[in-house]
């Protein structure tokens, strides 16, 4: 399941998980939260940004 996780932090920072996208699809898919919440200070990049469609098939498979 695709999801795109809000914090909000008592101090108004706002902190954005996407999960289950794989590659650059989480940026696609939050590019219009990051447009509205305006420049971003830190990005991290998870494991799954760095999957391929090909490796997630893969692991879909040795389930």
């Amino acid at each position: 399941m695709k999801t795109i996780e809000i914090t909000v932090a008592p101090d108004g920072s706002v902190r954005l998980q996407a999960h289950g996208f794989v590659g650059r699809d989480c940026q696609e898919a939050s590019r219009f939260l990051r447009q509205t919440l305006g420049k971003a200070v830190d990005e991290t990049k998870t494991a799954e940004f760095f999957q391929t469609n090909a490796t997630q098939s893969q692991q879909a498979r040795q389930h």
